[in-house]
């Protein structure tokens, strides 16, 4: 779904205005992306829209891709809190805050701070984070959120993107290391195009390499989930052109067939039937 802005809204989307912003204007010039940290996307909603909270992003994401809008794209709402990006001070003046239902960093039972525990958490790792269990994003929300970055950028001529941990660091630990940051700053540059190119229907192809990489995300980045080898048999899912590492960056979402969990593969150890 591609998606249109007018009049700094996304057009199509559910609007529920917060309070919890400044007056004047702003020049959208940075994306900010975060976790809700909450229990729901209905929960985080009316918690963001509440002026007990003081803070509130202009866009929410759920885990189906659902969407809603708090503020208009020029308007100086509160996400980012104290905080700085290239020597610039308090970034809710220039820049757009998304945050994704996600209940953030996990204990290491897999329990979020309300004390509700997910099965579905995994162990992860960045160089900020270290090891830590986290929720997986989903492919509903990640999709959706590459379709809306690439309408901001497009539309107000944004070229950065950061998590909130990077404009924060020490303060704040959102996104997790199973967000696709990578992914998203590419789109953010201009150089990925996050709207998936089709595969032919049943596509059918092998791994022409020993050791390779089956990625969650599109990116060389720490995200390995498998390792397949030379002769492995693959059904292509999709595909998709992403600047990450290679000259032509074009991926496969593929099944492997002694692999339960699709994963990306990089097109240049591919041989597609």
């Amino acid at each position: 779904m591609a998606f249109s802005i007018k009049n700094h809204r996304l057009e199509g989307v559910r609007w529920n205005p917060t309070p919890n912003k400044s007056s004047g204007t702003i020049t959208p010039e940075l994306i900010i992306v975060h976790d809700t940290a909450g229990s729901s996307f209905s929960s985080s909603e009316s918690w963001m829209t509440n002026p007990a909270a003081k803070a509130a992003a202009h866009l929410l994401i759920g885990r189906a891709g659902d969407i809603v809008q708090m503020g208009a794209f020029n308007q100086k709402l509160w996400h980012a809190g104290s905080s700085s990006w290239r020597g610039r001070q308090y970034c809710n003046g220039f820049s757009i805050g998304i945050e994704f239902d996600n209940p953030g960093i996990l204990d290491k039972h897999g329990a979020a701070w309300t004390g509700r525990r997910y099965d579905e958490a995994e162990d992860c790792y960045s160089e900020y984070h270290g090891h830590v269990m986290a929720l997986p994003y989903t492919e509903a929300q990640i999709e959706t959120g590459a379709e809306i970055v690439t309408a901001l950028c497009r539309h107000y001529g944004i070229t950065e993107l950061a998590a909130h941990f990077e404009i924060s660091p020490g303060r704040k630990y959102d996104t997790t290391p199973l967000f696709p940051l990578e992914k998203f700053r590419s789109i953010a540059r201009g150089n990925a195009d996050p709207d998936p190119i089709a595969a032919a229907p049943a596509a059918d192809g092998t791994v022409s390499v020993d050791g390779l990489n089956l990625r969650r995300w599109p990116s060389n980045n720490d995200n390995v989930i498998a390792v397949l080898n030379r002769g492995d048999t693959i059904e292509v899912i999709r595909s998709g052109v992403y600047a990450d590492g290679f000259p032509e960056a074009r991926w496969h979402l593929v099944k492997a067939a002694r692999h339960p969990e699709p994963g990306w593969l990089h097109s240049a150890y591919v041989d597609l039937v």
